[in-house]
């Protein structure tokens, strides 16, 4: 049910709740855990039971969500992850982060970054042409 549940929400991962609070997160399940699961007992995985075949919250790595994305890429590569919950002061699950988020992510950083040091380099050229043409300028005799 779970691995159904993903493919129909196309994602990567569910966060497995208790079922009596469901703001308590007991853990958590992943294309990879149940990938696993098949691997080790095929004939049983539709008797499996998530708690079977998740990582527990004890285990589970987490980041807090003011987090840089370069950052979680060292921990998720680190840890050999592909989600990455992202919590708040309180240790509440906010979101979970994919390898695709924050890959999306550092590359749109790095455009920005790339769009500034165009930026950067067309007014110093601008300056640079300013300054040779006006009046008294040593470039202008």
């Amino acid at each position: 049910a779970a691995a159904k549940q993903m493919i129909d929400a196309r994602i990567g991962c569910l966060l497995v709740v208790d079922e009596k609070d469901e703001n308590e997160i007991v853990g958590v399940v992943t294309e990879r855990d149940c990938m696993r699961a098949i691997s080790e007992n095929v004939s049983t995985l539709t008797d499996s039971i998530i708690k079977d075949i998740m990582t527990s919250s004890e285990d589970i790595i987490s980041a807090k969500n003011n987090i840089k994305s370069e950052e979680c890429f060292k921990i998720m590569l680190a840890n050999n992850i592909r989600h990455l919950p992202l919590v708040d002061d309180s240790f509440v699950i906010c979101r979970v982060l994919s390898i695709k988020d924050v890959a999306a992510s550092m590359i749109s950083e790095n455009d920005r970054k790339v769009h500034e040091k165009e930026e950067e380099a067309e007014y110093w050229q601008w300056r640079a042409t300013m300054l040779d043409e006006s009046p008294g300028s040593y470039m202008s005799h």
